[in-house]
């Protein structure tokens, strides 16, 4: 149980109703941040969505931005969905990869 869901921004599951979008299906759980669903140019161009589905099921969705670094990203899927000291490592790492593979580094 358990587990994080790497897409692209704008893809979404049929009923996942959490990457945003007009017409999604929200019943999943409530709508991710308005905050992350602005653009910031300071962050540089959208990569993926990632959505952590915790113990509980409640659905973290937080979009990664080029400019955006595995630790950053970590600590926002933290706020919103605490997790262990290991399992925050484990995500990280995995963020890390991801962003290496989507900017041609790794």
């Amino acid at each position: 149980p358990g587990g994080a869901v790497l897409r692209r921004p704008g893809t979404s599951p049929e009923g996942a109703g959490v990457t945003g979008g007009p017409g999604g299906d929200a019943s999943a759980g409530p709508p991710p941040d308005t905050r992350e669903a602005s653009p910031d140019p300071a962050r540089g161009p959208r990569l993926f969505c990632l959505e952590y589905e915790g113990d509980d099921g409640q659905v973290t969705a937080v979009i990664v931005h080029q400019g955006d670094s595995a630790e950053e990203v970590t600590r926002r899927v933290c706020a919103r969905s605490p997790l262990e000291p290991p399992l925050r490592r484990a995500l990280c790492q995995r963020v890390q990869d991801e962003l290496s593979k989507r900017r041609g580094t790794g």
